[in-house]
């Protein structure tokens, strides 16, 4: 037994219509991802960019602090420093 709002939804073809936006939603998506994205890449000024991060050890493509190798080097540093100088950092949780 459906209710008076789907039966009303599927006479109308509102699923139809939705499933059209899905469809060029997703189609776009995937052109900005695969095409547009890739091109805007090779520009000279975001090479450049991409080419100065990886010189320092820093993953232009992660998408999470932990999948950068110098992003746990730093947070090393910080623990480090927390250790040592306990007062500088008043009563933050993790400076004991």
């Amino acid at each position: 037994m459906s209710c008076a709002s789907e039966r009303g939804l599927a006479a109308t073809g509102s699923y139809r219509g939705g499933w059209w936006r899905l469809s060029v939603s997703a189609l776009l998506l995937a052109l900005i991802w695969c095409v547009v994205l890739p091109a805007l890449s090779r520009r000279p000024g975001v090479r450049q960019r991409i080419e100065f991060l990886e010189g320092r050890g820093i993953n232009p493509s992660a998408k999470f602090f932990t999948e950068q190798e110098a992003g746990w080097r730093n947070a090393a540093e910080v623990e480090r420093r927390v250790r040592q100088h306990p007062e500088a950092f008043w009563g933050l949780p993790w400076s004991g």
